[in-house]
C-alpha cells in the first residue's frame, strides 16, 4: 500500500508576509524584520516587526523605530500598485500604510474609507 503525503516538511511563505519585496516601479525594497523596540519605553527591548525601507542599492531610507507589532504575532504586508506599503497587524487588526511624501516615508492608520487592498489580509479574515 502507498501513501502520498503533500506539504510534509515543506512550507511556503504567503505572497503577502514576502521579506525583500520590490516595489512596483523597482526602486525600493520592502522587509519586516523582527528587532528588539528600543524608542518605546513602554516596549522597551521586546522584539517587534519593524518596517524597513531600502533603495536598490541597500540604502535604508526608512525604518519604524516606533513599531508596537509584537515579533511573536503574525503581520501581512505588501506594495499597492500606487507604490504605498500596507501591513494588517493580526495582533490588534489594525491596518497601517505608508506613502512616499516630500519629507520622507510617512505612517497612517487606515480604516474601510481608505480603499485597503483585500490581498493585505490573511486568508481567515477576508
Amino acid at each position: 500500500m502507498t501513501y502520498l503525503l503533500s506539504g510534509c516538511g515543506t512550507r511556503t511563505t504567503p505572497p503577502n508576509q514576502t521579506q525583500n519585496l520590490a516595489s512596483p516601479n523597482g526602486h525600493y525594497v520592502l522587509s519586516l524584520p523582527i528587532e528588539p523596540q528600543n524608542n518605546l519605553p513602554e516596549y522597551r527591548g521586546a522584539p517587534v516587526w519593524k518596517v524597513t525601507i531600502r533603495d536598490k542599492a541597500g540604502n535604508i531610507l526608512y525604518k519604524d523605530e516606533d513599531s508596537t507589532m509584537i515579533g511573536a504575532l503574525s503581520v501581512y504586508w505588501g506594495w499597492d500598485t500606487q507604490g504605498r506599503v500596507w501591513v494588517y497587524n493580526s495582533d490588534d487588526g489594525r491596518i497601517l500604510r505608508w506613502e512616499q511624501t516630500v519629507d520622507g516615508w510617512e505612517k497612517v492608520e487606515s480604516d474601510a474609507s481608505d480603499g485597503i487592498p483585500t490581498w493585505i489580509l490573511p486568508d481567515y479574515a477576508r
